[in-house]
């Protein structure tokens, strides 16, 4: 049988997943994706103290998705 144009945007809407939950830290990769840079543009914010990175674990530096949010902002 046949489906109808309308049975298969249903279907496929359907099929669609779901918005990703946001993040709540990023590494300085995903932040930089996120504001638009790259991660060195992010690593030199954080080394001159115009956004704020926190130790979660290891070596590894993250931000918040607040901090970036106020970054951008220019508050």
């Amino acid at each position: 049988m046949k489906r109808t144009v309308a049975e298969e945007i249903h279907e496929t809407s359907q099929a669609k997943k779901e918005p990703a939950v946001e993040q709540e830290y990023y590494d300085y990769v995903q932040a930089g994706e996120y504001m638009g840079k790259t991660a060195e543009a992010i690593r030199g914010y954080v080394n001159r103290g115009m956004l704020r990175s926190t130790k979660r674990g290891g070596k590894l530096r993250f931000i918040r998705r607040a901090e970036l949010e106020r970054f951008c902002s220019g508050q």
